[in-house]
């Protein structure tokens, strides 16, 4: 039995108190003066999130270079930001040096109010996870730069590519549903807001809750876009999926573009017969249709792929290229 399990049962967690009691236990349990603030800080990450972690290098200049297809750039404080590509992440971290632990999590210390901030490389996406200690903030936001974030209906965020519009809107990147642990893995609640350009995360600790609390942001990257179609393009749709009904695979999409030509959506067809394939993107149109004919209400209907639930809603028209930009019939 581990050191901080066993200091857990003698404490018994009744309320803040026993948290610090806890705490102290834990750290004091050894002759040494045992790992750091860094090592502490990733060690807790490790007990409720265990993952695989890819170790940065580092470049001449300093620089933290993440090893995953995203190739990240992580900051060298953590007043710094993290980025990728022409988009940025700020962290909720103050300007503390980033240490590299010894699985390979980047940790940037926090100073009892603002939060621990540790980014591990996953390949695929990266983790911002924040270490939030008894006393610290219950709330810490992300500025976002490059991108537009909007919370999904799965209480996620999509950070949306500022530079495309109209029908085809590319989400960048993509922040999992919230989630957060306590340090006995107890979930604690949690959510997202947007504010002002920035993704803030609350947390929401009650009295059983044992501090620290690991709150955990995954971001995956290139995975997907939104399109929003007026009603003209609606029924364009309609008419291509009715001329197209026998065609399929590679040919199908060359198709389908073609047999609504001139549409403001033809680069979203593209996309998306590209990242899905054609049957696929038929079913993605067949739901629209449905969707409309049940409740034919709105001048704008939305969708992300990949698709979440429900696939189709309307959304204020402003999302739409106005009737008048679109194609004719």
């Amino acid at each position: 039995m581990s050191t901080f399990q066993s200091c857990a049962r003698r404490s018994g967690f009744a309320g803040s108190a026993s948290v610090v009691v806890l705490t102290l236990c834990a750290l004091q349990g050894h002759a040494d003066p045992g790992p750091g603030e860094a090592e502490r800080a990733a060690r807790a990450i490790a007990r409720v999130a265990p993952t695989e972690v890819l170790a940065p290098e580092v470049s001449d200049e300093g620089e933290l270079i993440a090893q995953g297809a995203h190739a990240a750039l992580l900051p060298e404080t953590g007043a710094g930001d993290v980025r990728v590509g022409a988009m940025s992440i700020t962290l909720p971290a103050p300007g503390t040096s980033g240490e590299v632990t010894d699985d390979g999590t980047v940790v940037y210390p926090g100073d009892g109010v603002a939060p621990t901030t540790a980014v591990q490389d996953e390949g695929d996406s990266l983790r911002i996870q924040t270490v939030v200690p008894l006393d610290g903030t219950t709330e810490f936001a992300y500025g976002i730069r490059g991108a537009a974030p909007v919370v999904r209906e799965d209480g996620g965020v999509d950070l949306i590519d500022t530079e495309t519009g109209g029908s085809l809107r590319q989400v960048l990147a993509a922040i999992d549903a919230p989630w957060a642990l306590d340090a006995l893995g107890s979930p604690v609640a949690t959510s997202y807001r947007v504010d002002d350009g920035q993704v803030v995360q609350v947390i929401e600790p009650d009295e059983g809750t044992v501090f620290p609390v690991v709150a955990d942001p995954r971001i995956t990257f290139g995975i997907g876009a939104y399109v929003s179609l007026n009603r003209t393009e609606i029924r364009a749709a309609a008419s291509a999926l009715g001329a197209l009904s026998a065609v399929s695979g590679a040919a199908g999409c060359v198709a389908l573009g073609e047999a609504i030509k001139g549409a403001k959506l033809v680069p979203w067809i593209k996309y998306a017969c590209g990242a899905l394939g054609f049957n696929p993107l038929m079913g993605i149109l067949k739901s629209l249709l449905s969707t409309v004919e049940s409740h034919y209400t709105a001048s704008c209907y939305q969708a992300r792929v990949p698709a979440q639930q429900p696939a189709w809603k309307a959304v204020p028209a402003k999302n739409c290229v106005p009737f008048d930009k679109s194609f004719t019939f």
